[in-house]
């Protein structure tokens, strides 16, 4: 932009009025976004700005599990095999054992956007994961 007021200035071009400044804004702006741009692969700023808002367009679901009631002769949900007033009953209270919904919401988006990372270093598959 800098270097297009310097041209403009060079040249000594003076707008008449804002609705002019404002087409040339405009035109200008329609370029800038519709050219392709190595940096970007090959893709134009519009194009991938398409493409952006396509990805936004799914979203997942994340999965929400509701507080479970242990019985205290259950078996234990740690997977010990002992019952529950026997394992993990003894030392820790219920609720704190399990994932409130903005938790269980919190650690997917952190393991999505985690995946989406090491997918888009690495390239192993084709669709892109966000959280």
């Amino acid at each position: 932009m800098n270097e297009l007021m310097a041209l403009l200035d060079r040249y000594n071009f003076v707008f008449q009025d804002e609705k002019q400044i404002q087409q040339f804004l405009d035109l200008i702006t329609a370029a800038k976004n519709n050219t392709r741009i190595w940096v970007n692969k090959g893709h134009t700023p519009s194009e991938l700005y398409a493409i952006s808002v396509e990805g936004q367009e799914k979203t997942i679901e994340f999965p929400t599990l509701k507080n479970q009631k242990i019985g205290r002769n259950d078996p234990c949900p740690c997977g010990s095999g002992k019952k529950y007033k026997r394992c993990c009953g003894r030392t820790s209270n219920a609720k704190l054992n399990q994932l409130s919904s903005r938790e269980a919401k919190l650690f997917y988006e952190t393991w999505y956007g985690l995946l989406g990372f090491v997918n888009e270093r690495e390239g192993i598959i084709r669709e892109k994961i966000k959280p």
